[in-house]
């Protein structure tokens, strides 16, 4: 769901997807040249409807990953999964390959959306953020992907802690460890509350609301179950499902 957030979070800076359907309408954007290998084809123009398939490119991963992991856990159960990418009889294969295809598509649209329209989110750190984001996608999927390959090809090196069968987890699962500190202050960089923080406005206070810290605290955030009631809410991907099929 982080890519899909990521996404929700770009719209919102640029004023909401309403709001930059009716700005590209009145203005005209410089088209977009194709990345390699596709440099060949046609620019693609700014429109609305462009965002439109930026949105549906980045959305179907959200329907996708959920359903490669129901496949995966049938699987698992049938004892059909395997663990070798060069064994095209087990469900391994098939399912890193339909999930690196629609991880590519939803980047691919993430790549052409923000440069296409960067220059709506001015001041607001976008490349920073979208570094950030790109970087826990390809320690967690890519980086993962490369040391399978490395490991089915037998050129991954020996490991005294893990065996052969062990060591591709077991690496992988280390150096996100590693990895995973340093995106963290990246994150506290590029995603710093101060930007979302409301203003303390004598309005916006009730006896539902804390300040703690100079900060607003929502109702939501201070009880641990309400903040998982919270975090769990998916009425916001149903909103975006509907708009996508009804074209919005």
């Amino acid at each position: 769901r982080s890519i899909y957030n990521f996404f929700s979070l770009m719209l919102a800076l640029m004023g909401g997807v309403d709001a930059l359907y009716r700005t590209l309408m009145i203005e005209e954007r410089p088209s977009i040249p194709h990345y390699f290998p596709l440099c060949w084809m046609e620019p693609v123009k700014v429109t609305p409807r462009f965002i439109q398939v930026c949105r549906r490119c980045v959305f179907q991963f959200m329907i996708c990953k959920p359903l490669v992991s129901v496949i995966i856990l049938i699987l698992t159960l049938q004892n059909r999964m395997g663990d070798s990418l060069l064994d095209i009889t087990r469900g391994y294969f098939w399912t890193s390959l339909v999930y690196n295809i629609s991880i590519t598509i939803a980047l691919t649209a993430l790549v052409y959306f923000y440069t296409g329209l960067k220059d709506f989110m001015e001041g607001k750190q976008p490349l920073a953020k979208f570094l950030c984001i790109k970087a826990v996608i390809f320690l967690s999927y890519w980086q993962g992907l490369v040391i399978a390959i490395l490991a089915a090809a037998s050129i991954l090196p020996k490991f005294d802690y893990w065996s052969d069968a062990e060591a591709p987890n077991g690496l992988q699962d280390l150096l996100i460890c590693i990895e995973a500190l340093f995106i963290a202050f990246g994150h506290k960089f590029c995603f710093g509350s101060e930007e979302y923080a409301a203003d303390n406005d004598a309005d916006q206070i009730d006896e539902n609301t804390a300040i703690r810290g100079g900060r607003y605290i929502p109702p939501a955030r201070l009880s641990i179950w309400a903040n998982l009631k919270y975090t769990l809410r998916h009425e916001d991907l149903w909103t975006d499902f509907r708009d996508i099929v009804r074209n919005r």
